[in-house]
């Protein structure tokens, strides 16, 4: 979408980037770079902000700006909150962070409770979509069983 010049005229200072993002590819995004993003297709994204000490206020700023228009960053924004309250929390978390590094994946799961490696887990979620379908089929099969017995 063009932004009117006319009613916003620093949006001619603007440099604007488009890109497709393939299968597979990734794209860095900094931090307080305004950005819109457009699926042309059915798309699974995993998109992740990442909050230490150096960007706690502004990310708490934000998401209580944010929180205004929108649920989502408004409990973001609670979350800043009542770590600050009970204090610590930055540093709790600090105070987990590995010595090393690099860390399996599977040890920084076990270190957050989370024992199944990514297989076993895809594994169970692909399990429980496949009783899911099966259970739907047993289901329309006893449906037309069911009315063309009437």
């Amino acid at each position: 979408d063009m932004v009117d010049e006319e009613s916003r005229p620093a949006a001619r200072l603007a440099n604007v980037y488009e890109v497709i993002l393939e299968p597979g590819d990734l794209i860095y995004v900094p931090a307080g770079s305004p950005h819109k993003v457009e699926n042309l297709d059915t798309t699974v994204a995993v998109s992740a902000n990442f909050v230490d000490r150096s960007n706690v206020k502004q990310a708490h700023a934000e998401a209580s700006l944010l929180g205004l228009v929108s649920e989502d960053p408004g409990l973001v924004a609670s979350s800043f909150e009542e770590s600050q309250r009970l204090g610590g929390a930055l540093e709790e978390l600090e105070g987990t962070m590995p010595s090393e590094t690099h860390e399996p994946l599977r040890l920084f799961k076990a270190r957050h409770g989370e024992l199944r490696s990514p297989q076993e887990t895809q594994q169970r979620l692909l399990t429980g979509f496949k009783v899911t379908v099966g259970v739907i089929a047993l289901s329309v099969g006893a449906w037309f069983y069911h009315r063309s017995t009437r």
